[in-house]
């Protein structure tokens, strides 16, 4: 009985262990030794008493063992870490580029091991993520070797509301540190390695970006054939995200599959033609030793990531099976490719890609079974379209709640597209692209009519795609809480169940009423979240219908980034997904590029910025004059001085106030303190302290013209003594100033009649 349960069920029962100890809130060392120790005694128990040997008892024991690895991984990789206390350390080592460099602007990024010779306290070898401004040309390429100055800072996750968590990113991409190349005379280019995989994968991508004209094609044909998305476009991404292709653009487990699937089809085809294969081997046999080498190398030629790893070894799985004659279920399949997945990474399941590729691999699991059942006939062909349509609702249904959890986005518009586009893309574009690449190693003249016709195909399908993308039902923008994403559990799972269509109905009509909660801010209130952004700020103030956004948390060469990546999310984490206003503490160049990108996701109608924006559009209004509005009861005004930075306060009536300061300089604090008008407008409760806390930025008359009881600094470090130097220079205690750098974001909430509340997420 043992034997029987433990293929089946061992795999789910070591992803318990696993998820306990990357998603509880135990520390490693606590999770590692606790397993130890119940190892121990457990094997000492079924030592001493061997009836106790029973299938539960072993599972046990892979639970433990599986939580007991997981930490100690846990631990050897934190261990590698670059320290906290060394934030910011210069370096001098040598880099080797191990990831394929993407552009953005003048900016460019890849992944690389260092070993770092000076300083000798810090002498080690770590992989960096590395960000390279204003790169030398030609630009470092895949597997060069460089001697580099580096700035090297530790992985540190944010509590924005929101936002990814960077550690476990880091985690799964085995990342030790950030770094960015710092200009520097002896930064020179060492050598390059002998050509390998790396460095092929990105001269098939360059023949590709030669071969094809359309620069939007050619990335996407980069993504198909090797697994290079770094050219897509943000407008790809967003139209690939809307419609619900995403999966369909990089090399990803269904592509591995289907591929597989292929080269499997055309082995049973030739086994049926060549009799000497018939008398030497099984059909089945010969279809598993040329599908899954196929399987391989498609996935090696992509990079061999984990999405593509954990498929090959699934398929590998299902074959062995298969071959074997043993029992075939589904879930024993998926819980022996689980247990060999979580042996190979154990940090497979900080990846969006572990969990949505399992579902969409029982999926395929059961479309070549419909394939086998129907033969290799061209009936049985069409048995496998018609298979493919009917579960692909069932697969979109089945990856709502994950999608909405993992990437804040519910595509309407996948069901329709994904019926037409995986077939588009996987028997048509992918195989041209893949034999236009074989071609373009032959001869770049032979491969270009081909690359024509690729071109042509991109040509007829990306129109539909993107009028579907910019109509307002294809996608919902919607980061769940925890309730609401177990609410979408149940409703996917009662919608998937065998009840009947009006006990389905029912049920998912009541379970919805959850979903949309009422709004916990009353009339009058303000709630007002001030985001972890570093050295940058971005501040989000909500009422109970409405939501003004204040500067992006741009910095320079962010590129709009941070209005991306931090504000966005923490926009759809308010249960939202627009703003009202968007206000600019000032409009220089990369705070534009912020504010356009926003503007744009969060449907933002008008912005107010401070400065000059030469040629600023039409819904975009300097800061001249005051402005005064209520939203919902809650005073909003805002102000400069001489065409400066642009100012706003919020208050509660009756309540306390905010003032947002934070571009101000010692220029524009003199002269808002000396006019008798701005300084009404500049008391307030609560104040974002101008410039990171600078001491300079401010005058002691401003400061009294403020009048804060609290000041918050938006900043990426505060040092003790900086703080009690800005607390004396506002007149108020240390524990009075509250800093982004240690507390993370933070929130106030201002209400009618009552003293305001400030504390941290």
């Amino acid at each position: 009985m043992m034997v029987g349960v433990l293929p089946r069920l061992s795999g789910f029962f070591a992803l318990i262990g696993n998820v306990v100890v990357l998603f509880g809130p135990a520390p490693s060392w606590l999770v590692a030794s606790f397993a130890a120790v119940s190892l121990v005694v457990l094997i000492a128990i079924l030592g001493w008493r061997p009836r106790w040997r029973r299938p539960g008892t072993i599972l046990a024991l892979v639970v433990l063992c599986s939580a007991g690895v997981t930490a100690f991984c846990v631990l050897d990789r934190q261990e590698r870490r670059w320290p906290s206390e060394a934030a910011g350390e210069r370096v001098i080592g040598e880099i080797t580029i191990d990831s394929l460099p993407t552009r953005e602007g003048g900016v460019l990024r890849f992944d690389a091991d260092i070993v770092i010779e000076t300083p000798v306290t810090y002498r080690r070898t770590s992989r960096v993520r590395i960000v390279w401004r204003d790169p030398p040309r030609p630009l470092p390429r895949a597997g060069e070797r460089w001697r580099v100055m580096l700035r090297l800072d530790p992985i540190v996750s944010r509590n924005n509301p929101g936002a990814a968590n960077a550690e476990r990113a880091a985690l799964r991409d085995r990342i030790d540190a950030t770094g960015s190349v710092v200009s520097w005379s002896a930064t020179r280019r060492v050598a390059s390695r002998t050509p390998a995989l790396l460095e092929w994968r990105q001269a098939m991508a360059e023949s590709i970006a030669a071969a094809v004209e359309d620069r939007d094609a050619a990335a996407l044909f980069q993504g198909l054939a090797v697994g290079a998305t770094g050219e897509i476009t943000r407008e790809q991404w967003r139209v690939f995200s809307v419609t619900g292709t995403t999966h369909l653009v990089a090399i990803s487990g269904m592509h591995v599959t289907l591929f597989a699937w292929l080269a499997a089809f055309a082995a049973r085809a030739l086994w049926r033609r060549v009799a000497m294969l018939q008398l030497r081997m099984d059909r089945d046999v010969f279809a598993a030793a040329v599908g899954v080498p196929a399987a391989f190398a498609y996935a090696v030629l992509a990079g061999f990531g984990i999405p593509t790893q954990r498929t090959v070894v699934m398929l590998a799985v299902w074959w062995m099976l298969r071959l074997t004659a043993r029992e075939q279920r589904g879930y024993e399949i998926l819980a022996t490719a689980l247990l060999c997945v979580l042996l190979i990474d154990p940090f497979a399941t900080y990846s969006a890609g572990f969990w949505l590729s399992f579902i969409a691999m029982a999926i395929l699991l059961s479309i070549d079974e419909a394939a086998v059942a129907g033969g290799i006939s061209w009936q049985g062909l069409r048995a496998l379209f018609q298979t493919t349509w009917r579960v692909q609702w069932r697969v979109t249904i089945a990856l709502i709640p994950l999608t909405a959890w993992w990437f804040a986005s519910v595509s309407f518009a996948s069901v329709p597209v994904n019926l037409v586009a995986i077939p588009i893309f996987s028997f048509l574009l992918v195989p041209l692209v893949l034999l236009g690449l074989a071609l373009q190693a032959i001869s770049a003249s032979v491969a270009a009519p081909l690359w024509r016709v690729v071109e042509v195909v991109h040509e007829i399908i990306w129109p539909p795609m993107l009028w579907i993308a910019n109509q307002s039902w294809a996608a919902l923008d919607w980061q769940p809480s925890g309730t609401q994403f177990l609410t979408l559990l149940v409703m996917a799972a009662v919608m998937l169940s065998s009840l009947s269509w009006q006990w389905r109905a029912t049920i998912v009509t009541i379970a919805s009423l959850g979903l949309w909660p009422p709004t916990q801010i009353p009339q009058g209130a303000a709630r007002i979240t001030i985001l972890d952004a570093g050295d940058a700020h971005a501040t989000l103030i909500e009422t109970r219908q409405h939501l003004v956004v204040y500067d992006t948390g741009e910095s320079y060469f962010s590129a709009g980034r941070s209005a991306e990546s931090l504000v966005w999310p923490a926009i759809l984490a308010q249960s939202r997904s627009t703003a009202d206003l968007l206000v600019l503490g000032a409009s220089h160049g990369f705070r534009a590029e912020g504010a356009a990108r926003l503007a744009y996701l969060a449907r933002i109608p008008t912005v107010i910025y401070g400065g000059l924006w030469p040629g600023a559009p039409a819904s975009h209004h300097r800061c001249q004059r005051t402005r005064r509005w209520a939203f919902d009861g809650v005073q909003f005004e805002t102000f400069a001085v001489a065409g400066g930075s642009c100012l706003l306060r919020v208050s509660a009536r009756g309540g306390g106030a905010l003032l947002i300061a934070e571009r101000v300089d010692a220029k524009e604090a003199a002269m808002l303190a000396a006019d008798p008008g701005a300084r009404a407008r500049l008391k307030a409760t609560h104040v974002i302290a101008p410039r990171r806390g600078s001491l300079a930025a401010v005058t002691a008359e401003f400061v009294a013209a403020v009048g804060a009881t609290a000041v918050i600094v938006a900043s990426a470090e505060l040092p003790p003594a900086r703080r009690a130097g800005i607390a004396g220079r506002w007149r108020i205690p240390p524990s009075a100033v509250q800093a982004t750098a240690v507390q993370g974001a933070m929130r106030i909430e201002l209400d009618p009649g009552r003293p305001d509340r400030l504390a941290a997420l």
